[in-house]
């Protein structure tokens, strides 16, 4: 099958990570340079808490602790671009947009961190959000007889992988319960597959994600406290498909862009100090 955008002005490509070797090059950098940056905050961070003053103090006081958590994720609709190759010929006019639902999904997450004793915590922290997709509906594209183009119910899956530096704070308040606060800089994996017409065949992007979390935790005994959170994480912008169409080589795959992933999640988790 083949198409012949209606729009002869493409849409040059602007997306950060595509599907091509140079694409994916330079979206491994942006990742492994974001997520480097986090991992240097991390250390960073941990130092910027304290004044030369504490720091002797501070020695004796810092303690590792590790958390897993689960929950339930809310994941935003996607509005994308669809840009076809302008050198292929169609009877039909192709959709150039596309917006995308999504059911509840699952969160999963793991942390090692450090409490340094005044307040303060830092750690690096593992993301998992799975959501499969509800509704997929595209826009501005017609069938030989007029019709416009659209697709219902969808089959496909978004699935998250990311890795993040966080700093919280602890809010000091007397007895077993303690609010919290945190933010998070990091790395992403994106993968959207939509299993349908008009799809690119490389549905996977990297780039830099980020996260605000509040949440409030319960002491059970001396190191070990549960808890639950709220966070809202979102990616940069995500693109999949061609990076750029070879007008010597056409080809039939889309590229889908003008999007981040964002989503909303509430998590339970449990917290060991050791």
């Amino acid at each position: 099958m083949a198409f012949k955008n209606s729009n002869p002005a493409q849409k040059p490509a602007s997306g950060l990570y595509g599907s091509t070797s140079m694409g994916w090059a330079r979206g491994v950098r942006g990742a492994a340079g974001a997520l480097g940056v986090a991992l240097a905050g991390v250390v960073s961070m941990g130092h910027a808490v304290f004044s030369p003053a504490q720091a002797q103090e501070a020695a004796s006081t810092v303690s590792l602790y590790a958390r897993l958590a689960a929950g339930a994720a809310f994941v935003n609709d996607l509005d994308q671009d669809i840009a076809f190759d302008p050198n292929l010929v169609s009877i039909i006019t192709p959709p150039d947009r596309q917006e995308i639902s999504y059911d509840t999904g699952i969160v999963l997450g793991g942390a090692l961190g450090f409490d340094y004793g005044n307040n303060f915590r830092t750690e690096l922290e593992y993301r998992y959000i799975e959501a499969d997709q509800d509704q997929r509906a595209l826009s501005n594209g017609f069938s030989p007889d007029g019709g416009l183009l659209s697709v219902g119910d969808s089959s496909g899956q978004a699935i998250i992988h990311a890795l993040l530096a966080n700093v919280a704070y602890d809010a000091p308040l007397d007895g077993p319960v303690t609010p919290f606060v945190s933010l998070g800089f990091g790395g992403a994996r994106v993968r959207n597959d939509l299993n349908g017409a008009f799809s690119p065949s490389d549905e996977a992007a990297l780039t830099y994600a980020y996260q605000a979390r509040a949440g409030v935790s319960y002491e059970v005994n001396e190191g070990l406290r549960l808890g639950v959170d709220y966070a809202y994480f979102a990616t940069g912008q995500l693109t999949y498909g061609p990076e750029q169409f070879d007008s010597t080589a056409p080809t039939v795959e889309p590229r889908v862009d003008d999007d981040n992933f964002s989503a909303s999640t509430v998590q339970f988790f449990v917290q060991k100090v050791f």
